[in-house]
């Protein structure tokens, strides 16, 4: 009686109007899981997430997630599987409990979490997979490096600091190489 009545149970007419307008949100079935998951995850992280109808915690999850999906603005998407309904997925990824997230990224399933996670917990997992225009300068920044470039390089890393100060890489990087310039500039005045 109380699986009944939770399967009864629709959740806030705002939520699911989010989800269905969001470019980065969408239902996805077993015909359709290879090309709109683990191709698109080439591209893209694919954040899977398990969920149901009848399972609440799901439902304050979902708010959550579509949030953030609108946040980083394509920089990874969300594809909502029902396993009630597509259990040969479910199956397939070791689906035991609900809601479970799994993040795919070139094919591959590389994280997951289960349960109702708060947004920062979530925010630093998805981080870990997503391209941030501030990695691709630290890349360049070390690239430089490497080849003796070490104004530019700390140049660089400043930048990617300054575009993204949340970015812990490009932080101990440029850390190290103003280190590396002062060791190098009080060597020289020697």
């Amino acid at each position: 009686m109380f699986v009944d009545a939770l399967k009864s149970w629709t959740p806030p007419y705002a939520y699911m109007t989010a989800m269905s307008t969001s470019p980065y949100i969408s239902e996805v079935s077993q015909k359709e899981f290879a090309a709109r998951v683990l191709e698109k995850s080439r591209e893209v992280p694919v954040l899977v997430d398990f969920w149901a109808q009848w399972c609440r915690p799901c439902h304050m999850l979902i708010p959550t997630l579509a949030k953030l999906a609108g946040a980083y603005a394509g920089k990874f998407l969300l594809a909502k599987v029902n396993p009630d309904n597509e259990r040969e997925l479910a199956t397939t990824y070791g689906i035991r409990s609900l809601p479970t997230v799994k993040i795919f990224r070139n094919g591959e399933v590389v994280d997951e979490f289960m349960g109702v996670q708060p947004e920062s917990a979530i925010r630093q997992i998805v981080d870990r997979h997503v391209s941030r225009e501030s990695d691709t300068m630290v890349e360049a920044a070390l690239l430089a490096h490497r080849e003796g470039k070490t104004k530019e390089a700390t140049e660089l890393l400043q930048k990617a600091v300054d575009t993204d100060p949340d970015n812990d890489r490009a932080k101990s990087n440029l850390q190290r190489s103003i280190s590396s310039s002062h060791a190098l500039t009080t060597q020289k005045s020697c």
